[in-house]
């Protein structure tokens, strides 16, 4: 790592070129506005073989010297982060989204905080807001008033820890180096959950700010909002290396990890099992999936109820329903003609 250079932002980027210009424009206007120095700030772009003008778009507008621009054929996000963390040279690592921002002032902030303590991560907060910047909701975790180690802090936060993406930390980038913390290359979606996972088994210490710094940008047609077949088999692809993963972690010897792991394990399958339903992804491969799910002791899927999310009425009747062979078939038949009639209509 360099003496100087504080932090490293990291974007992956794939066909960004509708979002890549505002969004370096922004970090570059937080440089020049606050004290950071351009040594003390670099910018490692990661383009993931995109087939658009991203690349063009970063090559006419950004030839400056913390901007570094890293092409590559497409292999994924998760991919394409640890080529980021590899060449990280900053004290601390950031995470954006090509179609994100950071708020205003939020740079030096974050910098004074992780130069102010010895945290491995820190965490902070974000709004979800439109591509015309309206706010439609934020989300904060569980306020947590002091530093803690990375076990308490899953336990503080209930175990939800997963569910906020890489980009609402950052990491100390010796932490995340000296311990081999990289991304699943095998785990196209939701790979930010293993990722936190080893984060915060790992991490010694971990400091929550309750300020937003982060905008996440609710684009439509994104991945995580594309209902197509061909996507939600991907979706239910990344499934069984999910589960591999927390069969790993599963290993560990704090009682409560292993209960949110067991929760995990069967939240991915209750989900899974859900797609395969709902979208008609095939009869023949979820009766395939529900024998390995069986032979794991991860079908019937558990009871969830007391974990925040898993309560109400519905999902109680629709887990009864998915956990019996014949009534899953029967919902199975009744979503096949529904979608049917919805195509004909």
């Amino acid at each position: 790592m360099c003496n100087n250079l504080k932090l490293s932002i990291i974007i992956p980027c794939y066909n960004a070129g509708k979002y890549i210009y505002d969004c370096l424009t922004r970090i570059l206007h937080e440089q020049i506005n606050s004290s950071l120095k351009s040594d003390e700030l670099e910018i490692l772009i990661i383009n993931d073989g995109s087939t658009d003008n991203t690349r063009k778009i970063i090559e006419d507008n950004f030839q400056l010297p913390n901007v570094h621009l890293i092409n590559k054929e497409n292999e994924g996000v998760s991919i394409t982060r640890n080529i980021g963390i590899k060449n990280a040279k900053g004290k601390w690592i950031a995470f954006i989204d090509a179609d994100d921002y950071l708020d205003n002032g939020s740079l030096p902030k974050l910098i004074e905080i992780g130069e102010n303590t010895n945290s491995d991560v820190i965490a902070f907060q974000y709004r979800l807001v439109s591509p015309h910047s309206n706010v439609y909701g934020t989300n904060t975790r569980v306020e947590i008033s002091k530093p803690t180690d990375g076990i308490s802090y899953i336990h503080n936060t209930n175990g939800l820890t997963w569910r906020t993406p890489v980009w609402a930390y950052l990491f100390n980038t010796q932490f995340l180096q000296s311990n081999n913390i990289i991304f699943a290359n095998d785990i196209l979606y939701y790979e930010d959950f293993i990722f936190m996972w080893n984060v915060c088994i790992k991490a010694k210490l971990i400091h929550n700010v309750n300020n937003i710094f982060y905008n996440y940008v609710q684009v439509s047609g994104s991945c995580m909002h594309d209902y197509r077949k061909n996507h939600l088999l991907k979706l239910n692809n990344c499934t069984m290396p999910l589960l591999r993963e927390l069969n790993i972690l599963h290993k560990h010897d704090r009682d409560e990890i292993k209960e949110y792991i067991i929760r995990d394990k069967n939240s991915f399958v209750f989900g899974h099992i859900y797609r395969s339903i709902k979208y008609n992804l095939g009869y023949h491969r979820l009766k395939h999936d529900i024998d390995r799910f069986e032979s794991m002791g991860l079908y019937p899927t558990a009871d969830l109820t007391k974990y925040p999310g898993y309560g109400s009425l519905g999902h109680k009747i629709l887990r009864k329903v998915i956990n019996n062979r014949i009534t899953l078939t029967a919902l199975y038949i009744y979503f096949k003609i529904a979608n049917i009639f919805r195509r004909n209509v």
